[in-house]
């Protein structure tokens, strides 16, 4: 399975609103946009190398990285001169991913259907002819 920029802007947006790197998170657009960035660098796959990264790139990894999003392997290889050659790699977490995609989309539902019962229990007929009423007094006014 391969992991989409809103399934990864939507586990950002749920992990990362409560850091320190507020300029990031701004809102859910923000996210998005770092969710592109990041992914970029994995292309269709899960891991990605770290020589690719500049230091900024590198600063949103380890920050994603303490949000359980992405994790960091390192693993040694021998060349055929004798010399050993370290390899620092960035992975995604998927099943963080889907935990906290799944999460944010929980929240999401449950403000919908607060700002949804604005009128407590008033069937809807019943806020139609208020909302009816109050434009008929309105118009008669003018």
């Amino acid at each position: 399975m391969t992991i989409k920029v809103e399934e990864f802007a939507k586990a950002i947006s749920y992990k990362c609103k409560d850091l320190d790197s507020s300029d990031y998170f701004e809102d859910y657009d923000s996210s998005e946009r770092l969710a592109e960035h990041v992914l970029n660098f994995f292309g269709f796959g899960y891991e990605t190398l770290d020589n690719h990264l500049e230091k900024e790139d590198r600063d949103i990894f380890y920050m994603l990285e303490d949000a359980s999003l992405l994790r960091s392997e390192s693993q040694e290889e021998s060349l055929y001169t004798g010399q050993n050659w370290r390899i620092h790699k960035w992975i995604i977490n998927e099943e963080k991913v889907d935990e906290y995609m799944r999460k944010f989309e929980e929240e999401m539902d449950e403000e919908v259907d607060f700002e949804g019962n604005v009128f407590g229990d008033l069937d809807s007929d019943k806020v139609e002819e208020a909302f009816k009423e109050h434009f008929e007094k309105q118009a008669s006014r003018i």
